[in-house]
């Protein structure tokens, strides 16, 4: 399966965010979360058959580790057929989402030293699948499409 470039689907996750929040701000933590995810998810789907993908889209999207799994998997799969620059970009982008962290505020009060730097890892993952779930659900109501 060749897969779409990077760009390609980096430029589809911003315009779909640009239309659904476009007073969002881009240096903010849930939107880098959300442009990430459907980026990436985006990046692994068949975009030949537009209904399919859709579906595609919807359904790996429903729950945060399955989510999480299934996009490890397509980054490690030889029948994805990426460039070795889109790799990478995809690469940086899953460790984003798996590595980021939420600190700060009431979340440490209870916490031991030390495990403050362990709070709340990999975050972005949550953040940006419960967005992207937020802008088919959007996408959907605006257009009548994606019905469940």
């Amino acid at each position: 399966m060749e897969a779409p470039n990077w760009t390609c689907a980096q430029a589809l996750s911003y315009g779909l965010i640009s239309r659904f929040r476009p007073t969002w701000s881009t240096a903010s933590m849930e939107f880098r979360a959300a442009y990430e995810v459907l980026a990436l998810t985006l990046l692994f789907t068949d975009r030949m058959d537009p209904a399919r993908a859709m579906r595609q889209v919807r359904r790996v999207l429903e729950h945060e580790i399955e989510w999480a799994v299934w996009c490890q998997a397509q980054l490690i799969s030889p029948e994805v057929v990426l460039t070795i620059a889109d790799r990478d970009k995809a690469g940086r982008a899953w460790r984003w989402l798996a590595e980021s962290r939420l600190l700060g505020g009431e979340l440490l009060a209870g916490c031991s030293p030390g495990q403050e730097d362990v709070l709340m890892r990999g975050v972005g993952v949550s953040l940006g699948v419960t967005s992207a779930r937020e802008f088919l659900r959007n996408l959907g109501a605006a257009t009548g499409e994606l019905s469940q």
